[in-house]
């Protein structure tokens, strides 16, 4: 495992510093840990230097991968933020708090946790004032790493400056970054949703940065259409979502649902290559039919979806025994009795003297399973039998019948149910019986009583696939399916693309709800720093300027480690890329290349009535191509990232907390 200021003994990190600086807390408790002013800010710095060593690497298409090993040695390749960050054993607490607000971004948008580590060590590095151009910031830090920035800060605070005044300016320039977020976004007209292509290059952009391209590509149609499929219109009642459209009929608009990822089933087949993976419109359950007579495939399918024990049970008798205890009871309550029951299991035999003794007994025995199955049976009868000819033939397309049960089939009933054709799976996962009512329709059956034909689901195809000696059961060919099976496929790297999969799912999620999409490749982040070291820095007041700058120069660390991890020259990369936006134009950095490159490609004649009328809210959406960062994300990566900058930096002492259970010497 990575850990980032590993444990120590000694405490080094709180020394004493002298009886000058004592804090109040010494004053209460003379072996109490502490320390204050520029040691804390010292502590904390490190602390986010450390982190943001740690993962900066990983940002970006060109970031490289961390291995993780267990405690039992098990290895595991990732370079999804939020993972490194969860099962990495941090040891010192300003890196672990710095995590945790990561993790947090992580889990509320699905990206942008490795954004915020180096957003947060960036503004807890503030720079000089001197810097005022791009030239002579970049030529007073270098390739701008955590430790140059660390000079200016101790610098500040050296020179007199509270970290409060610092913290004020992080806050004037967070304010302004989020009203210049909203209208730098790229927002979705209400007249319409955003295109396919538009989506898939959403997802695209999301997956890139966590798995090789040739697979991005193949992932993002399937991620696209996955979430397409499991999105549902409201009709009825007020729902708090971003997402407006208009109906499929044009007529009038409608609000979507909020959508929920967890009906996009994560199922691992080990065998051809990974960019064999591919989205199943229905249900894959990892396992078959338990009986060798049943069919392997069936098409027209009638489904019963049950959670009904079809299997023959051993009957026992229970006995409870009252005992009753009064010999602590005083006189007077010597009348209320109680009883404590004791519950004892005793199993039961039927014996027999006779061959026919013992049929009869076997008939008994299984005659309550076999009244359940022989409903099953007249149903599927009912359904799949029912419209025959004179001569006895089945009039139109033959219908089967499938039946997925929760509990478990006795080989018994499993044979009468194949006897008739009928598929049955049994002991189907609790998960896969709710998203199966989701995708075949139906209802699942807790009784066997009242069955009737709408209880039923169907499906239009329902077959088995053997993989050496593990078996699979694919239902597709759904009229309308509420969930959906991503079957990721090939030998190894299955956590890879599964965390890859579950970030591009948010992506596009994130997209359709927030109506809204940001350009990326550091587009952002260029233009947010000229807009608070220009128009945001002038109008602050006093000292705040300084706070301002600081979170202006912190923006520009997403471009920088983009270019260092793409192995580029970080000055001439970002002077291009001013050089480029001071002209107005919305400017990303290119990796191949390392030249200045728009992000967002589209056609502009479609929108340019709307662009014209209302050019504060609409960007043409018709793109042939285009690097995409979700809105939310940068929203949250910026407030987040101000706020646990802003508290670290007013941080003013540090003590460990609790009492010592060690005593110092005899009592006197």
């Amino acid at each position: 495992m990575y850990v980032v200021d590993p444990p120590s003994n000694d405490h080094s990190h709180l020394q004493d510093i002298g009886p000058c600086s004592l804090s109040s807390a010494h004053l209460l408790n003379p072996r109490a840990e502490s320390v204050r002013r520029n040691q804390a800010f010292q502590i904390n710095a490190t602390g986010a230097m450390g982190l943001a060593n740690v993962v900066k690497s990983n940002l970006g298409p060109r970031g490289t991968l961390k291995m993780l090993v267990d405690g039992a040695g098990q290895l595991k390749m990732t370079k999804d933020g939020k993972v490194l960050l969860s099962e990495m054993q941090i040891q010192n607490p300003t890196a672990a708090l710095i995590a945790r607000t990561a993790v947090a971004q992580d889990e509320m948008t699905g990206d942008g946790t490795t954004s915020v580590v180096l957003l947060v060590g960036a503004l807890m590095v503030p720079s000089g004032e001197g810097c005022h151009t791009a030239g002579t910031a970049l030529t007073r830090r270098g390739s701008g790493s955590t430790g140059e920035l660390l000079k200016q800060a101790e610098r500040y605070t050296s020179e007199g400056v509270h970290p409060r005044i610092l913290a004020d300016g992080l806050d004037i320039a967070k304010n302004s970054l989020t009203t210049f977020l909203d209208s730098f976004k790229t927002t979705f007209p209400t007249s319409g949703s955003p295109s396919h292509e538009l989506l898939v290059n959403v997802a695209f952009t999301s997956l890139a940065t966590k798995v090789h391209k040739s697979l991005a590509k193949a992932l993002s149609q399937s991620l696209v259409d996955a979430v397409l499929a499991i999105r549902r219109v409201s009709t009825v009642g007020e729902i708090a979502t971003k997402s407006l459209t208009t109906s499929q009929d044009g007529a009038s608009p409608s609000k979507y649902l909020p959508i929920d990822l967890h009906m996009v089933e994560l199922m691992k087949m080990q065998h051809l290559t990974d960019t064999d993976t591919r989205l199943i419109k229905g249900l894959v359950l990892d396992h078959g039919p338990r009986h060798p007579d049943m069919p392997k495939r069936l098409t027209n399918c009638f489904i019963l979806i049950l959670n009904v024990s079809l299997e023959y049970e051993k009957t026992y008798v229970v006995l409870i025994a009252m005992r009753l205890d009064c010999s602590h009871r005083d006189a007077s309550e010597s009348t209320d009795l109680y009883a404590l029951p004791a519950r004892r299991e005793v199993n039961s035999g039927f014996f027999y003297s006779s061959a026919e003794q013992r049929e009869k007994l076997v008939e008994s025995e299984r005659k309550f399973t076999d009244a359940k199955v022989r409903k099953i049976i007249e149903l599927k009868k009912m359904v799949c039998d029912g419209q025959l000819d004179k001569d006895g033939n089945i009039i139109g397309e033959p219908k089967n019948f499938v039946v997925i049960n929760q509990k478990g089939i006795d080989p018994l009933s499993l044979d009468m149910l194949a006897k008739q054709g009928i598929m049955a799976l049994r002991r189907a996962k609790r998960r896969n019986m709710e998203r199966l009512q989701l995708i075949c329709g139906g209802t699942a059956q807790n009784s066997m009583e009242d069955l009737q034909p709408e209880d039923l689901g169907y499906a239009g195809l329902v077959y088995e696939h053997t993989l050496g000696e593990e078996k699979y059961t694919f239902v597709e060919k759904v009229k309308d399916p509420q969930s959906v099976t991503l079957l990721i496929k090939g030998e190894q790297n299955f956590w890879i693309i599964s965390d890859a999969v579950r970030d591009g799912l948010r992506a596009v999620k994130n997209a359709l709800e927030d109506g809204a999409l940001v350009a990326g490749a550091g587009a952002f982040e260029i233009a947010a720093h000229a807009y608070l070291a220009g128009e945001v820095k002038k109008n602050a007041k006093g000292r705040a300027k300084l706070g301002v700058q600081a979170f202006a120069d912190a923006m520009l660390v997403i471009p920088k480690t983009l270019a260092v991890n793409a192995g580029l020259d970080v000055q001439d990369c970002i002077v291009a890329l001013q050089d480029e936006a001071a002209e107005g134009n919305v400017v990303g950095l290119n990796l191949a290349t390392g030249e200045p490159m728009d992000p967002v490609t589209y056609e502009r004649a479609h929108w340019k009535t709307v662009v014209e009328k209302q050019a504060h809210l609409y960007r043409p959406l018709y793109f042939r191509d285009g690097i995409w960062d979700n809105y939310r994300v940068k929203r949250h990566m910026i407030h987040s990232a101000a706020v646990i900058a802003s508290n670290l930096l007013i941080t003013d002492e540090m003590m460990k907390a609790g009492r010592s259970s060690l005593k110092e010497g005899p009592q006197q």
